[in-house]
């Protein structure tokens, strides 16, 4: 049985996994071996900034990589009990491996990005270049 907001939800989630805007190019799709964090793409005049929800996951658990025009954002939140003893009903957080991929503008640096990890929020930031004029040549005509 599918609720009238889970309907609309999965409605929600199938056109924006399939909106090609700039930030959705990547793979958005959840497979059965991974879970998808909740993740915000925003920008301010410096940066363009991904803050990912990644509570219970440690430093050490979170990978990052630039790889082809795309942020590449994974790793592993472990499923632990916090007492042996007690009957768990229900599990509704994900655990086990997680994948977000985003398609990246090229107005950043790239040797420049920062992240930070704070209170389960994982904020990494692009910072943003101009275009390099320089690189513009013109062309004369005979």
């Amino acid at each position: 049985m599918i609720f009238p907001f889970e309907e609309n939800q999965n409605l929600f989630e199938e056109y924006f996994s399939n909106n090609e805007s700039l930030f959705n190019k990547g793979s958005r799709k959840q497979s059965k071996s991974f879970w998808m964090p909740a993740a915000d793409v925003y920008e301010d005049v410096n940066y363009f900034k991904f803050k990912i929800d990644l509570p219970g996951v440690k430093k050490d658990g979170i990978s990052i990589k630039i790889k082809n025009g795309k942020l590449i954002v994974s790793g592993q939140r472990k499923l632990q009990f916090e007492n042996p003893i007690f009957k768990y009903h229900k599990i509704e957080r994900s655990f086990g491996n997680f994948y977000r991929e985003f398609s990246l503008p090229e107005n950043i640096s790239e040797s420049e990005i920062q992240a930070e990890l704070k209170d389960g929020e994982l904020i990494v930031s692009l910072p943003k270049i101009e275009a390099n004029v320089q690189n513009i040549k013109n062309i004369e005509i005979k």
